[in-house]
């Protein structure tokens, strides 16, 4: 089914050209019909399966505050926070799978010759999951590992509007087979 949902937004933003932009969100919803995921059990090789279903009735409320400062026109430093408080008011527990913390930063470098470099970090706070118990039907309430992620890019000019990008995402090689999907250490390399 589709969601319907019924929020309420406050965002204050602060611009000071070529110096900084900070920005807080507040929010609240009511959402009917929320889509989720939901384990359909293991695979052959014991990763999960997993589909969509909807939680009948669920509340997000929580902020994200993003800070973004130009030290020159070449160096721009990014950070922000999320705050996110879930509940599924059927099952009366927090939403599975969503993290209430997570975080990320941005160095951006314009390096001489035109060449630009940037290095992200992304924080994902502990995520609870509750299912029923395949065992006893029981309940069951697990709290999944935080993680953080690393990402590089470059951008080098070759020929008039020709670049050549290249970048790794995932450098740690943060992988979990069991709550993923998160593809492990990636390399890419591309003309634009």
């Amino acid at each position: 089914e589709p969601e319907i949902s019924n929020s309420i937004n406050l965002d204050i933003e602060r611009w000071r050209t070529n110096r900084y932009h900070g920005r807080i969100n507040f929010f609240y919803n009511e959402i009917q019909n929320l889509i989720d995921y939901a384990s359909q059990g293991y695979d052959e090789i014991g990763q999960q399966i997993w589909r969509t279903e909807n939680i009948f009735k669920a509340r997000t409320k929580g902020f994200d505050i993003d800070f973004t400062y130009f030290f020159t026109p070449k160096i721009e430093l990014a950070i922000g926070y999320s705050y996110l408080d879930t509940w599924d008011v059927d099952n009366e527990s927090p939403i599975n799978l969503k993290a209430k913390h997570k975080g990320n930063s941005k160095l951006r470098l314009q390096l001489p010759w035109d060449i630009k470099f940037n290095i992200r970090a992304q924080y994902v706070g502990e995520r609870y999951y509750g299912e029923e118990s395949v065992t006893d039907g029981g309940f069951e309430e697990n709290w999944i590992d935080e993680y953080i992620l690393l990402h590089t890019n470059i951008k080098l000019p070759i020929y008039k509007n020709i670049t050549l990008h290249a970048g790794i995402n995932n450098i740690t090689d943060v992988y979990d087979e069991l709550w993923g999907p998160m593809p492990g250490r990636e390399w890419y390399v591309g003309i634009n």
